[in-house]
């Protein structure tokens, strides 16, 4: 890393100490004006980016009358995006579709990008990158925790972010639970898949013991399948009769009952999604 920058390399700002090192070490020169420019181009096969060909989202805010239609700059700083980006929709109402973004290096030089929609889909990467990584627990999928320096007007910006991540670049959060999503939109939910929903939450050792369990409970583990349940704060003890009901209990409480208050936050802005789009198509996704 640059041993003049006071800040080390990390997952959320690579990018910008690669952007930054070459803008300064090589001579970028255009074809057609006499000028340096260095263009991030973004060919993102992350599945959390739709491909919507058949869905006309494109005038969406056109017909939404309290979205700005002029062109806003939003001055961001690579490594803190999460941060900034919340505080500015909680600041004013921002429609991504009429946002220029201009992202500032950690060297404190501006990124030279032409922001054709890379510049802000590496944005909206950035910021679901910390977003998973602060504000959620679970392993293949995760449910929104809650912190103590998060209130109503945080949670609502990152639903509003959701949002016009989606309208935007057809980007949507794909490593949360879908029974979150659904329970946010009030979509019929079984039983049987939020435990599923859950064994992917839980470690993946934990998600062998209980699938062990519940396929062959007289082979289980029953010390591990003991510490398992009493770590949840299970109420009775674990047989081969109850054992199902009470990991559809627990699932529950953790994938749909503790993020509760997430989910009132954000629905507003999920229904908006609901109401242009059939949502079965995103949940097809997982």
């Amino acid at each position: 890393y640059r041993e003049d920058d006071i800040n080390q390399p990390s997952t959320s700002n690579i990018s910008g100490y690669l952007a930054s090192f070459i803008e300064e070490n090589i001579n970028l020169q255009s074809h057609q004006e006499d000028m340096v420019s260095f263009r991030l181009d973004h060919n993102d096969t992350s599945p959390e980016f739709f491909n919507l060909h058949t869905v006309d989202i494109g005038s969406l805010h056109d017909n939404d009358m309290s979205e700005k239609s002029s062109t806003e700059k939003l001055i961001l700083h690579r490594g803190n995006v999460f941060r900034e980006l919340i505080d500015a929709v909680k600041n004013r109402n921002i429609s991504f579709k009429n946002m220029q973004i201009e992202m500032v290096l950690p060297n404190g030089k501006t990124e030279l990008a032409e922001d054709l929609g890379g510049v802000l889909r590496d944005t909206i990467s950035e910021f679901f990158n910390t977003f998973y990584e602060t504000c959620t627990m679970g392993t293949e999928l995760k449910v929104p925790c809650l912190r103590h320096d998060f209130q109503k007007e945080e949670w609502s910006a990152i639903g509003h972010i959701i949002k016009e991540s989606f309208v935007s670049e057809k980007y949507f959060p794909i490593r949360i639970a879908p029974a979150f999503f659904k329970s946010s939109l009030d979509e019929p939910i079984d039983n049987d898949e939020v435990l599923e929903n859950f064994l992917k939450f839980v470690s993946h050792s934990d998600a062998v013991l209980l699938r062990n369990s519940l396929q062959n409970f007289e082979d289980a583990d029953e010390d591990d399948l003991l510490e398992f349940c009493t770590n949840y704060d299970a109420k009775c003890l674990p047989n081969k009769h109850n054992l199902k009901v009470m990991l559809e209990q627990i699932a529950k409480e953790e994938i749909l009952q503790k993020p509760s208050f997430v989910r009132e936050c954000i629905r507003p802005h999920l229904n908006y999604i609901k109401h242009i789009l059939n949502i079965d198509y995103i949940f097809s996704a997982y």
